[in-house]
């Protein structure tokens, strides 16, 4: 703190305006010694300094400039007062009266002396400032300035105005003229001395900055480029900038470069001249928008009417509520200050200025408009052709996408099936193998032994080598189960006549006390199970039907259910009666390889005969078969 107030001091003159204010305790609230240093550095001293004055010149009027009465206004009255234009604002009227009357305000004051002080109050045109608003309108000033050093850079000691009044040389104006611009192309002229001429000349290209401040935004540097900076240099409003600085008698370095620049078309033209309004039906701006930066919208409506015969009008209206225009012109003025000796009533363009200026700016804008539609046609053609190459892009890389997971499918597919293959034919491989090598172990074994075998101990080698056939025939028959399942599914399982023929000597015996059995046993001959033998026996005696199955054993074939499960001697009897079928299935043992179509066939061969049997038992389902 100390250091900010010690870099004040050096500034003489500032520091005796801010010691002015002293006396008004409640003023000093919105003192920010903080951002003195930020202040100090845009360079704008004089400007400040202006504003100071300005704050004690309103204050002192309202209390008379007499210093007893002044110590008695404190921060709530400052508050409630600032940014209030009684005189114009009939809302701030209102509201200011009841609180100074009231005595909410200036409390300290008797009702005599608040009478006398609204008096004096309701008398203010302009908004009323304070330090707390000074420092809000800082901002402002700063993107003004900033446009500023785009046509001089200030020595140092030097402000941005004595830099731009150094750089005034005067030069193709006339003696007893100034050049005042009043719209973007329309010019006037008023009476004026060379210094009026360069003062003109520095608020007009102020005003430049407050209509197009957006679109100059200084240039940044070093680290400052980290910032988030949204809003793009426009090129051809700097060329305008730099045009009208030449042209109201400016020369520097900056102007000349940047009038170097190409000059690109305008869409910005203004082409009002009607006077803006002051006052407005309703609240207007509230009392917090009076200070500091405008809105986007304010900015955009305002900058049509931000000119020197606008702002210096001195011309007075009073409503409701007051318009940005009111606010921007109130803060030009509490910076800039009313100019002393320029005629202002001169400054209105004159009706053949007004008509010549109208009639460019209408040419300029057809030209811009037939130019904008050419551009805007050439656009569209470019975003069409661009949508197009890039849709055809993209149905060419789905089309090579599909194409590319078609393959892939057809390529996988064609794998799984190699590797079912494979390992099919693998397993039957092994499977013949196998077999092949249990016979010639048989084989063998029986020439070593050389001795006759009894009953028994032939049951006991034939349940042996059985137990190994049905292990192999319970792989052989998972072989392919999918595919086997759907061919059986598919499949007309009605019996057809043929095999009724074949198969209508098994069942039951009619007899007189139904007490006989027929079973048949079958041997396969391509594609047909055909009957080699018959046997009638007693339901009660399974003792012919096990010897017959023996007597097969012995001849080197195996027994088989009509779901191919293989079966021992003394199960043939229950297993014919019990699935319905009263068959049994024989195969050499040499030609057992069960693949699909033998099963099938005896599956079927089991189904046929349990429909011709008078009481058939329940068919087990196909998935319990395999």
């Amino acid at each position: 703190m100390m250091a900010r107030s010690t870099q004040l001091l050096r500034y003489e003159e500032l520091t005796v305006a801010l010691d002015a204010l002293r006396g008004i305790p409640g003023l000093w609230g919105g003192m920010r010694l903080h951002t003195w240093n930020t202040i100090l550095a845009i360079k704008c001293d004089d400007v400040i300094l202006r504003y100071l004055y300005h704050i004690g010149d309103v204050w002192g009027k309202l209390l008379q400039h007499d210093t007893s009465v002044m110590q008695h206004v404190d921060e709530v009255t400052v508050k409630a007062l600032e940014l209030r234009a009684p005189r114009v604002c009939t809302r701030d009227a209102d509201e200011v009266r009841g609180q100074i009357l009231g005595g909410t305000i200036f409390s300290a004051f008797g009702e005599e002396d608040r009478a006398g002080i609204w008096a004096r109050v309701q008398a203010v045109g302009d908004l009323i400032p304070s330090l707390d608003t000074l420092f809000e309108n800082l901002n402002y000033l700063k993107v003004l300035t900033d446009c500023m050093t785009r046509l001089v850079s200030p020595s140092p000691g030097d402000t941005v105005s004595t830099a731009l009044f150094k750089a005034f040389s005067d030069t193709n104006q006339r003696p007893d003229r100034a050049i005042v611009q009043v719209t973007e192309s329309s010019f006037s002229s008023s009476p004026a001395s060379s210094a009026d001429r360069a003062d003109l000349g520095v608020r007009q290209l102020y005003a430049y900055a407050m209509r197009h401040y957006l679109q100059m935004p200084r240039d940044l540097k070093g680290k400052e480029l980290l910032a988030r900076h949204t809003t793009n240099v426009d090129r051809t409003v700097l060329h305008k900038f730099a045009d009208l600085a030449e042209r109201l008698g400016f020369e520097s370095a900056e102007i000349t470069a940047l009038k170097e620049n190409p000059q690109m078309r305008d869409a910005r033209n203004s082409s009002g001249t009607s006077k803006p309004l002051l006052i407005t039906d309703g609240a207007g701006v509230k009392k917090q928008r009076r200070c500091g930066l405008p809105s986007v919208e304010e900015y955009t409506k305002d900058s049509e009417s931000l000119f020197i015969n606008h702002l210096h009008n001195v011309e007075e209206e009073q409503g409701e509520g007051l318009t940005s225009f009111f606010v921007r012109k109130s803060i030009y003025l509490a910076f800039f200050g009313k100019p002393s000796s320029l005629s202002l009533e001169e400054m209105h363009p004159k009706d053949d200025a007004i008509e010549q200026g109208q009639e460019l700016e209408r040419r300029e804008l057809e030209r811009h408009e037939r130019d904008r539609g050419e551009e805007e046609q050439e656009r569209q053609e470019r975003d069409r052709q661009e949508r197009e190459r890039e849709e055809q892009a993209r149905q060419e890389l789905e089309r090579q996408e599909l194409e590319r997971q078609k393959l892939e499918k057809q390529k996988q597919e064609k794998l799984d099936q190699e590797e079912k293959d494979k390992q099919k034919q693998a397993r039957l491989a092994q499977t013949r193998k196998d077999h092949q090598e249990r016979s010639q172990g048989l084989k063998l074994k029986k020439l070593h032994q050389g001795r006759p075998r009894g009953q028994a101990q032939e049951r006991e080698e034939w349940e042996r080598s059985n137990w190994e056939d049905e292990r192999r025939l319970g792989d052989q028959q998972r072989i392919g189960l999918d595919e086997l399942l759907d061919i059986v599914q598919d499949t007309n399982l009605q019996p057809r006549e043929d095999i009724q023929a074949e198969s209508s000597g098994a069942g039951l015996e009619e007899t007189s006390n139904n007490t006989a059995v027929r079973i048949n046993f079958k041997t396969r001959d391509g594609d047909i199970w055909k009957p080699v033998s018959t046997h009638l026996t007693e339901r009660s005696d399974s003792s012919e039907i096990e010897k017959v199955a023996m007597k097969w054993v012995r001849e080197k074939w195996r027994l088989f259910n009509t779901e191919l499960r293989m079966l021992a001697p003394q199960q043939c009897y229950d297993t014919a009666i019990t699935d319905g079928t009263y068959t049994i299935l024989l195969m050499r043992e040499s030609d057992i390889n069960i693949d699909h179509e033998p099963l099938l066939s005896a599956m079927k061969i089991g189904i046929e005969a349990k429909e011709q049997t008078p009481n058939p038992r329940p068919q087990k389902d196909l998935s319990e078969i395999l």
